[in-house]
């Protein structure tokens, strides 16, 4: 079993948009973390969430709970990147696990060692065919085994078997092919049994490498357009496209567009907030957290702090913001791996004293989760 250091998990450059928690990180930052993270042998479980991991986490909380407890998230999706340069978060750049897969593979070439890759599900024997042309290619990536565990539930493909299999091959990135909502709570389900150091459900890549489909054109992918060329090569998925794009056209209405106006309207007032001070009150059964004054991405250093510091006092923590005027994405985002640490731990997260506008401000980030946790 691969145990993650939560200590580092709260420094990470997170922004909280639409509900999930995106890492501020460019391709060659990624790249850089999954290199190291195979290299220390370390724990690095990456979601790649787009549009429509976005509006399935909506009504979906335990999907939604598998993304949050990933130590990288990657924007992939024009629509999120547009809405995120909008709202002027820290996210800037758009990283698929396609783009991600293929900068490893042409990158590795000039490194003394490739990085091991398992292809685990696909359709058929699409996990076979992308091993063998993987290989076949001379890239920078090699593949080291393959498994297609054929359909059932979660419970079903989680048998000591299959992570046995998995293991016994010494992968360094394990990437899954299982369909979305299935493969990311199968990583969920079986990570503590894995010794894989980088797991990731990527499903386009196992058809991509297997020359199932092909990608859309550079220009399609910058412009946003890259699903219609989706439905050009499966037509089936025109429901689930006209279904998401309609959810998120109403998220922009009742979500973005009041958030935009109101922080267009303080901007002045963020400029010149007040740094926060945090204070720990440890009991014998919670420890609270008492922060006052404002908490937006550039200061929140102190917070970090607390945090790691609090978790190591008490599974069960109260986050008292009655003392706080304004939060951002950045404080969100930091909320949401608070709210990881603590479930992972066993215990639980209780955010009080919040007022009216900082409800305002969760609920516009689609996080108003976090206020019931």
């Amino acid at each position: 079993m691969i145990i993650s250091n939560p200590d580092e998990d709260f420094y990470r450059d997170v922004w909280c948009l639409l509900g999930l928690p995106f890492d501020a990180i460019g391709i060659d930052s990624a790249a850089s973390q999954i290199r190291l993270s195979a290299a220390l042998k370390k724990r690095c479980f990456i979601s790649t969430p787009n549009l429509n991991f976005t509006i399935t986490a909506l009504d979906d909380a335990q999907f939604r709970d598998t993304i949050i407890s990933s130590e990288l998230s990657l924007l992939d999706g024009m629509p999120l990147l547009w809405v995120a340069r909008l709202l002027g978060l820290g996210v800037t750049e758009k990283v698929s696990g396609s783009d991600l897969f293929d900068y490893l593979s042409g990158e590795t070439k000039l490194q003394a060692e490739k990085l091991k890759v398992f292809f685990f599900g696909g359709e058929d024997t699409a996990a076979q065919h992308a091993c063998e042309n993987l290989n076949a290619g001379g890239r920078g990536l090699t593949c080291v085994g393959y498994l297609n565990p054929g359909f059932g539930p979660v419970d079903a493909l989680s048998s000591p078997e299959i992570t046995d299999t998995i293991n016994a091959a010494c992968p360094d990135f394990l990437v899954i092919a299982l369909g979305a909502k299935k493969g990311l709570l199968w990583i969920e389900r079986n990570r503590d049994n894995l010794v894989v150091p980088v797991v990731s459900h990527l499903g386009a890549v196992v058809n991509f490498t297997a020359t199932r489909v092909s990608r859309a054109p550079r220009w399609m992918q910058r412009s946003g357009l890259e699903w219609l060329w989706r439905i050009y090569q499966e037509p089936a998925l025109w429901r689930r496209y006209l279904v998401d794009g309609l959810k998120f056209l109403l998220l922009l209405m009742t979500r973005v567009a009041p958030y935009f106006i109101w922080k267009r309207l303080i901007s002045p007032r963020v400029k010149q907030c007040q740094p926060p001070s945090c204070q720990l009150k440890a009991g014998s059964e919670c420890t609270i957290i008492i922060i006052e004054g404002d908490c937006s991405h550039d200061n929140l250093g102190p917070v970090r702090d607390t945090f790691v510091t609090a978790l190591k006092d008490s599974k069960r923590i109260e986050l008292n913001l009655s003392g706080v005027d304004l939060i951002d994405g950045a404080f969100v985002g930091l909320c949401q791996l608070l709210l990881k640490h603590t479930r992972r731990s066993g215990g639980q997260l209780i955010i009080s004293g919040a007022s009216s506008r900082l409800r305002r401000i969760f609920r516009w980030n689609c996080a108003e989760y976090l206020m019931e946790a």
